[in-house]
């Protein structure tokens, strides 16, 4: 079973799903376009126009490898360099320095037996300074958990699910380098690319056991087996298109964003022009909860391989016939219904809050959800033809009561327009 899968895009799908490949034993290689942005302010690959954090807002733990086990490296020497960067060491102790214009040394911790590594320590730019990362308020409490960044307004943590496996892992700071302005914080229990990696090609929350990070599309795509493209609908074809320089030849492309039959069809053309076997896969459920074991659908010449790729560590990928744009058509026909459902619960919900009867249409739609069976599906399509003439009016008179409650007619003034189409045609 092919080991090395790149992950493009580590958002809510994408970090979940790296994440449990790699649980699974997976070799995986990531990217994202949020992390590369720190030095120029803007990321300057193809696949995103996603804006770096401001200056000085985070600083960098990188420059060291955290194992994929979680465990913490302890290189010699924690830098900060770049305006507004900060040096994210802990305490002053005997042997730190800090150095510039204007540089400035933090307070220690703040009480007996708070442990902080800051050994070599140094800050170095203009107006560079050391901010604690890992100072606590109580007797004997280690580092501040890993995926906590400090060093100027709007310093973040990153969220519970995306920390260093081993459980009260200690966060050492040492050796990290933090370079160019917003230098985005990497924490413990990622594995960089290479020694002594920009801060920015790591960072904004991406930290997540045992998985490599890389600077661009190519780089993650070197040496994979499969690549996973987890971005957006609206990147997809730039991501590919960053991404072929970096392929071997057999190597797989796949595409999990949520887009049109066409775009799918669009970058299988790409990828056959490259020669690059392609797969469009559809994920029909949310990640989160769920991660590798979400179900997907998945069609086009590279289908078979990528099911049994991924279901090999655990996913649940069932292969549908024909070209690659089947497995969107599906999932964005069920989205039409599902959503446009959706959509219309809000609205009628909204209107009734407004007319102080929002729990009597709760019950309603609960009770016509629960009794829903396949004679529901018929109803609805016969009645809506058989009634048209008449179901026009009463949405009409519904859009303007809404109008009249001061909520939005978004869906029944799409439903009365519909209907009324339905009235005019030959089908009624």
């Amino acid at each position: 079973m092919p080991g090395t899968i790149a992950v493009l895009g580590l958002g809510e799908a994408g970090g979940h799903l790296a994440r449990d490949l790699a649980a699974a034993g997976a070799v995986v290689r990531a990217y994202d376009p949020a992390v590369t942005a720190a030095s120029a302010g803007t990321a300057t690959s193809g696949s995103s126009d996603t804006t770096a954090p401001e200056l000085g807002t985070t600083a960098a733990v990188l420059g060291a490898i955290a194992y994929a086990t979680g465990a913490v490296t302890d290189p010699a020497v924690a830098i900060a360099s770049g305006p507004g960067a900060a040096a994210l060491t802990g305490a002053s102790e005997p042997g730190a320095t800090v150095s510039g214009v204007a540089a400035a040394t933090a307070p220690p911790t703040s009480r007996p037996g708070a442990t902080t590594d800051t050994t070599g320590a140094t800050a170095s730019g203009a107006e560079a300074s050391t901010a604690p990362a890992s100072t606590t308020s109580k007797p004997g409490a280690t580092t501040a958990p890993a995926g906590a960044t400090a060093g100027g307004a709007g310093a973040t943590t990153a969220p519970p699910d995306i920390t260093p496996s081993r459980p009260s892992a200690t966060t050492d700071t040492t050796g990290a380098t933090a370079s160019g302005a917003g230098a985005s914080a990497a924490p413990a229990g990622i594995t960089t690319g290479r020694l002594g990696a920009a801060a920015g090609e790591a960072g904004t929350g991406a930290a997540i056991a045992g998985v490599i990070l890389t600077g661009s599309e190519a780089e993650a795509a070197d040496g994979a087996d499969l690549v996973l493209s987890v971005n957006s609908a609206s990147a997809a074809l730039d991501a590919l298109r960053a991404g072929l320089a970096g392929l071997r030849p057999g190597a797989v492309w796949a595409d999990l964003n949520t887009a049109s039959p066409g775009t799918k069809r669009r970058l299988a053309a790409l990828a056959a022009e490259h020669g690059v076997p392609f797969a469009d896969v559809a994920i029909m459920a949310p990640v989160p909860g769920r991660g590798l074991s979400v179900p997907m659908l998945t069609s086009g010449n590279a289908a078979e391989a990528v099911a049994a790729t991924l279901n090999g560590f655990g996913a649940a990928i069932d292969v549908l016939p024909g070209e690659a744009g089947v497995a969107a058509e599906r999932k964005l026909l069920r989205s039409v219904f599902f959503k446009g459902m959706s959509a219309a619960v809000v609205e009628a919900l909204q209107a009734a809050r407004a007319a102080g009867c929002e729990d009597w249409l709760r019950d309603v739609i609960v009770g016509e959800l629960t009794a829903a069976g396949a004679g529901t599906v018929d109803r609805l399509v016969t009645g809506s033809y058989r009634h048209a003439v008449r179901r026009t009016a009463e949405m009409a008179a519904a859009a303007e009561m809404l109008g009249e409650l001061d909520v939005r007619a978004d869906v029944a003034a799409a439903a009365r327009d519909q209907l009324r189409f339905i009235a005019g045609s030959q089908d009624c």
